[in-house]
């Protein structure tokens, strides 16, 4: 579906009037086992940052924690883009024992306390 430029001007006037928003990227072809299999060092920092998250509806993003706290859309699909984008608005942070739990250092305690 083309989009006309009125309709372009106005994801961009959305997309910009977010304060703070970030994509996670869509997948290049040397990763596609990253479409089932992932868990991005970027997505903690997003969320600690307390950003709003807006990512491609993968099964590994939705089995991120705290995955209720994107805004998933369809790839290759505009209008569920902009649909997601526009909810992006209506994300609740992350209260602060969240974020506590999601810092390198807990993470990392909780994969040595696994392994040992």
């Amino acid at each position: 579906m083309q989009l006309s430029f009125t309709e372009k001007k106005n994801i961009r006037k959305s997309f910009g009037k977010l304060k703070e928003s970030l994509s996670i990227p869509n997948l290049i072809e040397v990763q596609k086992n990253s479409y089932s299999f992932t868990s991005p060092l970027k997505y903690f920092e997003y969320l600690y940052g307390e950003c709003k998250i807006l990512a491609v509806d993968f099964p590994a993003h939705n089995t991120l924690p705290f995955s209720e706290n994107i805004s998933f859309f369809k790839e290759n699909d505009q209008i569920s883009f902009i649909d997601a984008l526009n909810k992006c608005d209506h994300i609740k942070r992350l209260t602060r024992d969240n974020l506590k739990n999601i810092t390198m250092t807990s993470r990392v305690e909780k994969i040595v306390e696994f392994i040992f």
